[in-house]
């Protein structure tokens, strides 16, 4: 009772005895809030950034602003209480009794946003009229008792201004409320838009990002690529459970601190508003590389090829982390428990941990990891405990591999594997598989032959199927090399132009009804011209391109994969593992480094290349069992060519 009557007492005085604000001083606090706002992109709402708030509270600048206010009133907003003292700043003249009452309540910054207390959920029982006087709110809330509802009303819509949230740049997930203004001030020109997402660059203010493992200081805004997930009314598509899985498969990959993998990702919630948060790649996609770099085919550059092949080797390094971790090891250990988010006046909250759901009964699919530093190269990718588990990429494809530009290496910088949102982890065990695969929107140019062989099975998809994958851009990335983008590159995509895109690609071709595959006439003979006619790898030199094209023919684009029942020797002829490719590709870059210290010419002959010519288009038939296979179109449909 004594204490209640006290906080009467406190209150009444604190209202009625209003020491005087510097009137002139507080209408140029907000009008240097007003011109310090910044728009987000995101919202069209503004925000005070974070270096503004340190710039505007300061002891002296409230010492001026609140001359009668002791000296731990003063500590006490500078410390503890910025925003809460420039949110009340926009309207309320008795501002020195309202951050008394603020410090005596112990209501500081920590406590923001605050809900809106006015609202109908019974939330503040004095704001809503009701009868008990029992608040379910903190105890420090009742610091807005003696406030009126409108008042209240205001603060709650004026204090997002002040609360835009710090990003950490590390992997990390949080959740926003929807007038949450997110610190995103500029926005590409240009964005991507997919069937599940759509992507665009944007940049952070700097005053709001935290930056892991980067020279980058805090004056410079970081850009990202932000990709927000739509929410479609699909059967069996959840875009929640979706989300939750990318970003947990996105944090547990970067747990492999590979250099050619995306190592930083965020994961946030804006109210209904899906999104994940990437490190921007300033190269584009190796895509772009071969579309837009200037490319003097007249001459192979051995300085070129090496970059390329030591590119190529830390790709293959990466896929073979990949499909190497598993949950059995003992070694780096993932766990999203530890990862936690800095800088937090948002009040944003961690969203998942490992093995959440989304509160509807839907449990995540990805469970934790540990790297696994053995070989991956397991016979027929199946293990003969069921809890084995490996990741697979499952939509290799050369935008899908990014290029971070380095000032040590101008012409190629770092190329990294991202776009993990079809990325898989799957229990390799043929006979207690629960669910076959299922994904119906990848890209058929570089998909293996397993979407056509095992289609409506329940055979699970190999990791192998990835190499299927790696095969075909090596072989795009010579071609290129060689000829090339306008008469190398376009010249052999054109050759899709005679394929029955029902049943084939222009790496493999398949029959629906015995569901067969093999090596298509078009890249057989493309292989066949490179290696037998172009004089870079006919001559009777080793040679680079010769020996990663033969790689790719032999290893790489090989439809057999292993099974359970096979001999070493027959497992040999199938399709590479992720290990195997790592391993051939190294001693490629080892032989390669040897001959150049040698001032050998493996890399490049050097001879002129101006009367050289790519194949020419082959309008090669097909093989006489396409001509005779049937199937419906409904079937065939499955099959759905993109080259994007």
């Amino acid at each position: 009772m004594i204490l209640e009557l006290m906080a009467t007492v406190w209150s009444f005085f604190t209202t009625f005895a209003s020491p005087e604000v510097d009137k002139t001083k507080l209408n140029q606090l907000r009008n240097t809030v007003r011109h310090s706002l910044k728009r987000s992109v995101l919202s069209e709402a503004s925000f005070l950034p974070e270096s503004q708030i340190k710039k505007l509270v300061t002891p002296d600048k409230i010492k001026v602003l609140l001359p009668n206010a002791k000296p731990e009133l003063v500590d006490f907003i500078c410390k503890h209480a910025q925003r809460l003292f420039l949110t009340a700043s926009l309207h309320h003249g008795n501002l020195q009794d309202i951050m008394d009452t603020f410090k005596y309540h112990g209501m500081t910054d920590k406590e923001l946003p605050i809900r809106d207390l006015a609202s109908e959920d019974k939330y503040c029982d004095v704001h809503t009229e009701g009868l008990q006087r029992v608040c379910s709110h903190e105890k420090a809330l009742e610091a807005f008792h003696r406030w009126d509802t409108h008042d209240v009303w205001t603060f709650y819509n004026d204090q997002w201004t002040f609360c835009a949230p710090i990003l950490d740049m590390g992997c990390s997930s949080h959740e926003f409320h929807a007038k949450h203004i997110l610190p995103f001030i500029e926005k590409g020109t240009t964005q991507k838009d997919g069937h599940f997402s759509t992507v665009f660059q944007a940049a952070i203010h700097p005053s709001h990002q935290i930056i892991h493992g980067s020279s980058k200081s805090n004056t410079d805004q970081t850009r990202v690529a932000l990709k927000e997930l739509k929410n479609l009314s699909e059967q069996n598509y959840n875009v929640h459970v979706s989300w939750l899985n990318e970003a947990n498969a996105l944090f547990q990959i970067a747990e492999l601190r590979h250099k050619h993998l995306i190592s930083q990702a965020t994961a946030f919630k804006q109210g209904e508003r899906r999104f994940i948060m990437l490190e921007w790649a300033n190269g584009g996609t190796l895509r772009d590389i071969w579309q837009t770099e200037s490319h003097d085919r007249s001459f192979l550059d051995g300085n070129k090829v090496m970059r390329v092949l030591e590119e190529l080797t830390g790709l293959a390094s990466a896929l073979s982390r990949l499909h190497g971790t598993n949950t059995r090891t003992k070694t780096a250990k993932a766990t999203s428990a530890d990862r936690t988010k800095k800088g937090a006046t948002s009040r944003s909250k961690t969203i998942f941990s490992q093995g959440q759901g989304d509160g509807d009964g839907n449990r995540l699919t990805v469970p934790k990891i540990r790297f696994e530093g053995v070989s991956s190269d397991d016979g027929d990718d199946s293990s003969d405990n069921a809890e084995e588990q490996h990741w697979r990429h499952g939509d290799l494809k050369p935008e899908n591999i990014l290029h971070f530009k380095d000032e040590k290496s101008p012409w190629l910088g770092t190329l990294k594997i991202a776009d993990l949102g079809l990325a898989k982890q799957h229990v390799f065990a043929t006979t207690q598989r629960q669910d076959p695969t299922r994904q119906r929107y990848t890209t058929s140019h570089y998909e293996a032959p397993e979407v056509i062989t095992t289609m409506n099975s329940r055979v699970p998809r190999s990791r192998r199927y990835d190499i299927w994958s790696m095969g075909c851009i090596i072989f795009e990335y010579m071609i290129w090399l060689l000829y090339g983008y306008e008469e190398g590159l376009r010249s052999f995509y054109n050759e899709e132009k005679d394929i029955n895109t029902h049943q084939e690609t222009l790496y493999f071709t398949a029959d629906l009804t015995t569901r067969q595959a093999q090596v298509s006439d078009v890249a057989r003979s493309w292989i066949s011209h490179i290696l037998d006619v172009d004089p870079e790898c006919n001559r009777a030199t080793p040679s680079v391109i010769r020996d990663l094209v033969v790689l790719v023919r032999d290893k790489l684009l090989v439809v057999d994969l292993p099974q359970g029942s096979m001999s070493q020797d027959d497992i040999k002829i199938c399709r590479a593992s992720a290990d195997d490719l790592e391993r051939s590709l190294k001693n490629i870059k080892r032989m390669a480094i040897d001959d150049e210290q040698k001032g050998g010419r493996y890399l490049s002959s050097g001879k002129s290349r101006n009367e050289v010519s790519p194949p020419r288009p082959q309008r090669v038939r097909r093989q006489s069992f396409l001509s005779t296979s049937s199937g419906s179109t409904s079937k065939q449909s499955n099959l759905v060519r993109a080259l994007v």
